[in-house]
């Protein structure tokens, strides 16, 4: 197995499973942190893929050095992670707390009303309680469909986003 591969992996175990103990620990705190805390991952994740990537480079031959192989590299991260976390939403949303999806409900009803008041917004009164009701409409349950489709969207978002990080580990100075 190429080495940025295995680089990807591991690190992208170590990612997801510490993204589950923050995760956790927010629970063990207050749930309402939890549905905060899949915010901060994202930290997690971007430290995650930029390490990995700094060792790929420094460890492997000029000839595995390749734009292609580095940008695995991130990518792998970001997928093993994403799958470590969205294995355990779907666990702690279904089995373990289902009142979860409430707390989630109630979170991102107060984060509309917040938006709502932000001056500039009052004009807009009807736009947001559209998206209130577009809200309580769409998170009504954390099934496999729902979970896949997520899953899928953010693995567009992770290959964006390696192929920015893949970028900055391979510019070449220019000499002056």
């Amino acid at each position: 197995m190429n080495q940025c591969r295995i680089i990807g992996l591991r690190t992208g175990v170590i990612v997801g499973i510490l993204t589950i103990v923050l995760m956790l620990c927010f629970y063990l705190v207050d749930k309402r942190q939890f549905v905060i805390s899949t915010f901060y991952t994202y930290i997690f994740y971007w430290v995650g893929m930029i390490w990995a990537t700094g060792k790929a480079k420094a460890t492997v031959t000029p000839e595995e050095r390749s734009y292609h192989n580095l940008l695995q590299t991130p990518f792998i991260v970001f997928l093993v992670a994403n799958v470590f976390y969205y294995a355990m939403m779907f666990i702690m949303f279904n089995w373990v707390d289902n009142s979860l999806m409430e707390v989630t409900k109630g979170f991102f009803n107060e984060l509309v009303d917040w938006v709502s008041k932000m001056p500039g917004n009052e004009d807009q009164k009807e736009n947001f309680t559209k998206i209130k009701q577009d809200l309580n409409t769409s998170l009504n349950s954390y099934d496999l469909k729902s979970l896949s489709l997520e899953f899928a969207n953010s693995l567009f978002k992770g290959f964006i986003l390696s192929v920015i990080i893949t970028f900055f580990f391979t510019i070449r100075k220019s000499k002056i």
